[in-house]
């Protein structure tokens, strides 16, 4: 799946607003976009990019009915 915008998350949010995203320290998080947090089981990241192979989920057809 190509990436466009890797500081904006599927669900929208900014990356850059999060203070993790903005430290130096171990923990550090590297945008929901990222190969770490794409192996996790959000329910964003598994529908949108796993799933339905879309950056965003206002690009899903089902986003109006959806209940995430």
């Amino acid at each position: 799946m190509p990436i466009a915008y890797p500081d904006i998350g599927i669900c929208g949010l900014s990356c850059r607003l999060c203070p993790m995203y903005n430290t130096e320290v171990e923990s550090r998080c590297s945008g929901c976009k990222s190969s770490t947090r794409m192996a996790v089981d959000c329910p964003f990241i598994t529908c949108a990019a796993k799933r339905k192979g879309i950056e965003f989920s206002w690009e899903c057809g089902e986003s109006e009915t959806c209940e995430r």
